[in-house]
């Protein structure tokens, strides 16, 4: 679900993660990553 991937972006940058990889698939995939870039720092 698109909440779940930005928890796990949110958790990434909490560890301070510098960079994030979305490998995401199916049917929202467009949906899921525009929620994960305007999530992002």
């Amino acid at each position: 679900s698109i909440a779940e991937e930005v928890e796990k972006l949110v958790w990434a940058i909490r560890w301070g993660g510098d960079t994030v990889m979305d490998l995401s698939t199916g049917k929202h995939i467009h949906e899921t990553r525009e929620w994960i870039i305007r999530n992002s720092p």
